[in-house]
Parts: C-alpha cells; structure tokens; sequence
C-alpha cells in the first residue's frame, strides 16, 4: 500500500471516530428520531471502534488497489454504522463513492454526514438523492464496483444488466436460534429476545425462526412469553423504549397479511398500528413439520417457534435449499456438538447472537449462496465478507 494514501487515509478515519465520539450527545438526538436509543448508542460504538480499528485492518493490505468510482446501494437499517461500512471503508480504495440511499433514510444520512462534517474529511464520498433508474444510469454505469445491500432478487437483476462490474452483496439471513434439551433456558431466552427485538425487529441479523427442542419447549416458550409481554413499545425519543416505528408502511402491510394467515397459531397476540407503523411483539408457535416453503424475513419483533421432535427433524430442515440458501449465522443453546457441526453454510455462535460478536474489522456473513456473496468476472465467491479484503484483491 502506498505509505502516503494509507496514512492519509487511516489519520482521517481516526479523526472522524473523534469527532463521533465528540458529537455523540447530537448524533444520539438526530439517531433516535428513526431508531431505539439503544439501537443508536450501539451503532454509535461500533462506528467509532471500527473507525479506529482500520489501522489494524488495513496494515494486512499489500497494495492499495485504486478504482476510479464505486456506486453504494445503502441499506435502510442503522445509517451512521452502514456509512461506516459500505462508503467509508470503501473511500480508501476509489476516486468517488457514489451512495443511494432508501428514500426513507435519505434526509436523516443527510443530517448525519453533515453533523461530523463527513466531507472534510473524506470528501470522495457523494450522496445521491435520485431515483434509482437515475442511479443505475449516471453512477453505476460508470463505476468498477458495485456494494449492494437487499434482496437476492434485486441484486441478480443488477448483475445481469452489469455483467461486467465487481459487485459485493450483502443480503439476508434466517439466523435461526436453537434451542436444545440442554440450554440454559434464562440465558436463551434472554439472548433470543434480545436479538429479536434489536431495531424493533429490522436488522438484517433479526431472528427469522426459533427451533426448539419438544424436551424443553414448554418450559422455553413460557418464560419467553413472560419477558415479552413486559417489553415497552412506542416513540424511539423515550430512552427506556425498546420497540417503536417500523420504517416502512410496505413492511406493515405484508406483515399483516402474514399475521392474519397465521392467526391459528399466534399464542401472544400484539399490535398492529398502521397509522403509526409500531408493531409490538407477536409470538407464532408451529410443529416444524408444519412449516413449508421460504422462510419470511420478518421486519418487526415477531418470535416465529418450530418445535422438533428430534436431531434428525432439525437437520432435515436446516440442509434443505429454504434454509442453508439464505444460511449465515446460528445461535444454538443446549444443542451437542454432531449437530453444531452438521450446521450446513453457517456460523454456528455457541451461547451467543451476532451482536455478541459482530465487529466492523472483520469478515461478516455466511456461506448461503442467496444471504452474501461476491461476484466478479461471472464468479460468485460465497463466505463471510470484508470489503477492504474483496477491493484490494
């Protein structure tokens, strides 16, 4: 790497984490106007840990290899810590960061960049408020890279029409929690909410499915009804409030159609505001050989159970193409060791969820052929991704 563009480069993240730290009072106000104070002071964290932490994570770096534009497709969740991830980070490496956010983020990511004064020190990165066709016309049609956050769908789209661009994907995954006869019930409950609820539901590491062993279920399910009923709900600007808006009226709208084919099997029955967007938790509980088809990515604090019978009934599940398609992480508690292993293209966390170890210096994602990937020359390479490691190679 060139000593000049890295130390540049490293010095600038460095005084940038500074001035998050130093602007936190504000950034927590602007950020709990569309998030959960909790869900700010964690963005607002990792944000700076990462930041600081690119010196280390960027001294493995032999070249740094320069592009001339790299377009961001910005995802709608945590918008300091996203910024962090997919333009500042990728800053390093391009003459122009070209980011499009979601309409509905698009004016608080304005508020934001300008509260740290993000163009001082890193004046390669543009936002671009136009529509997407527009985007794909004027940014991606001439950049070399390509750092798209959504769906699987989407994204297969964009790679037929550029063919010819290096695209870094980060999608969804189903990050299932497992439950077996041996968890400690406290603490699995305690991680599954905790995880569940984190952005009121609409991170893209939220718990789509809960498996749970028919030798603890009773008991699990129990003390999760307990601790859920009791979770406060309402505006994200109250610090104690753990659930609010729901970013999207879209989200709202399918959710309820979900809930109401459902409704047989909905054992804890909560809100559905749509004039207010706030979804208070639901609780569905089904035999696993009763699920079919796709798992639902939901992007509300809905706690979908599958109780098995057997190692066997799970593993079936968990190797079929609905689930290790769209596999990245697992939290297992109280499951053995044969079938942590037997897992298929997951990260398997043992007593632990994502937020226990996510840290932006590092790779993130499974093995899911639909949940991460990157593609480049009509090669797709799936694993966990860190974009400092995809641009220099």
């Amino acid at each position: 790497m060139n000593n000049n563009t890295y130390n540049e480069f490293i010095q600038a993240a460095i005084e940038l984490a500074n001035k998050i730290d130093e602007k936190r009072d504000e950034l927590v106000s602007i950020l709990c106007s569309y998030e959960s104070y909790e869900t700010a002071i964690y963005e607002i964290q990792h944000s700076i840990k990462t930041l600081r932490g690119f010196s280390k994570e960027f001294s493995n770096i032999d070249s740094l290899k320069q592009y001339g534009n790299i377009s961001t497709f910005f995802p709608i969740n945590m918008p300091l810590y996203s910024l962090v991830l997919f333009a500042i980070a990728p800053a390093a490496f391009a003459k122009k960061v070209r980011v499009r956010p979601p309409v509905v983020v698009h004016r608080l990511l304005e508020e934001i960049v300008k509260n740290i004064e993000l163009s001082y020190y890193m004046p390669n990165i543009e936002l671009y408020s136009i529509s997407r066709k527009q985007f794909m016309d004027e940014c991606v049609e001439y950049s070399q890279v390509v750092i798209f956050n959504g769906r699987y769908e989407n994204v297969k789209s964009l790679i037929s029409e550029f063919p010819d661009k290096k695209f870094i994907f980060n999608g969804r995954g189903i990050n299932p929690v497992i439950i077996g006869k041996d968890a400690d019930i406290d603490l699995a409950v305690k991680k599954t909410i905790e995880m569940r609820i984190f952005n009121s539901g609409q991170d893209c590491a939220g718990v789509d499915v809960i498996f749970v062993s028919d030798n603890i279920y009773e008991k699990f399910v129990s003390r999760l009804k307990a601790s859920v009923s009791i979770i406060s709900a309402g505006n994200y600007n109250q610090a104690e409030i753990k659930i609010g808006k729901v970013q999207r009226i879209e989200y709202v709208r399918e959710l309820e159609a979900f809930l109401a084919d459902a409704d047989d099997d909905i054992t804890l029955r909560g809100t559905v505001n749509s004039e207010s967007c706030i979804v208070t938790p639901h609780i569905i509980e089904r035999e696993l050989k009763a699920h079919t088809g796709e798992f639902v990515e939901f992007f509300a604090p809905i706690f979908y159970i599958l109780k098995y019978e057997n190692d066997a009934e799970l593993l079936a599940m968990l190797n079929s193409e609905h689930y290790s398609d769209y596999a990245m992480y697992a939290s297992v508690f109280g499951t053995s060791d044969k079938i942590n292993q037997q897992i298929p293209n997951t990260k398997v966390l043992i007593n632990q969820i994502v937020n226990d170890i996510e840290i932006g210096n590092e790779p993130y994602g499974g093995y899911g052929a639909k949940a991460n990937f990157v593609y480049d020359s009509n090669n797709f390479k799936l694993g966990p991704i860190l974009i400092s490691s995809v641009l220099a190679s």
